[in-house]
């Protein structure tokens, strides 16, 4: 009888043992999704893609890179809504994250050594980039582009360099621009400048008064007087009131150190 019971709580315990072993991948792919997309902007395949996408670079850089929509952030701050969703759905402690609403807020927010990786350049291109693509309403073409800078983000994080924006060429071009126009302001001066000097009846004079007839003026005294200055002063701002050039500093609602930006699209 004995033996029998044994053999029954040995059952009974392989029982259980089995069914954790088959619920701990759902709970691994539950904490796992990448994309919540509570308010419902992309279409199911998009959000396979997305979830692909987000997932193959999260893998790639040991960190979570998030995307989440939702129909309102309430009371919080876009960045508090974005951070404090991100850890109670049980994410990595490193990782970045996108929010959206229906209400048009976005936030951009990163932490651990993520936060590192996201650096003033980084969030100015996110701010730039993606939020202009927002504007366009297209929400998937805007969480790709997202992704993808994170990835890179990440691949200057680890090979030692920040993220530096990259340099706008618009400013070559434009000095290009202006030396062409000034070789041809030169050649043109050249080319005048023989032109002028076959005229043979032409003479420059030494000093003003040749050209005045004799005796037609008769200035008895000359003196000039100062009226007025005009100066422009400029203040030098202070140290804190200079911009630090980003986003800022928060703590999430369970204590944790965040950084990023928000607004509205």
């Amino acid at each position: 009888m004995k033996i029998i019971n044994k053999k029954r709580v040995l059952a009974l315990v392989a029982i259980l043992l089995f069914a954790l072993m088959c619920a701990l991948p759902a709970l691994t792919m539950a904490q796992s999704v990448y994309i919540e997309d509570n308010a419902g902007y992309l279409s199911e395949s998009e959000r396979a893609s997305l979830r692909s996408k987000l997932s193959s670079y999260s893998s790639k850089h040991g960190c979570d890179i998030v995307v989440i929509t939702c129909d309102s952030v309430g009371a919080k701050s876009a960045e508090l809504y974005a951070a404090d969703y991100y850890e109670y759905q049980g994410y990595a402690k490193d990782g970045f994250v996108m929010l959206i609403s229906r209400e048009r807020d976005y936030a951009f927010a990163a932490t651990g050594k993520c936060q590192d990786a996201l650096t003033d350049d980084a969030l100015e291109v996110l701010e730039d980039e993606v939020v202009d693509v927002l504007k366009d309403g297209d929400y998937y073409g805007a969480f790709v582009k997202f992704a993808d800078y994170c990835d890179e983000f990440m691949t200057a994080y680890e090979g030692g360099e920040p993220y530096e924006k990259p340099k706008d060429t618009g400013g070559r071009l434009a000095f290009a621009g202006v030396a062409a126009a000034g070789v041809g302001a030169a050649t043109g001066a050249i080319g005048t400048g023989s032109m002028k000097s076959k005229l043979k009846s032409v003479r420059s004079k030494s000093s003003a008064t040749d050209y005045v007839k004799r005796d037609s003026m008769n200035i008895m005294a000359a003196n000039e007087m100062y009226l007025y200055s005009n100066v422009v002063r400029t203040p030098i701002p202070r140290d804190d009131e200079r911009s630090s050039g980003g986003g800022h500093s928060f703590t999430s609602s369970s204590g944790s150190s965040w950084s990023g930006s928000s607004g509205k699209f």
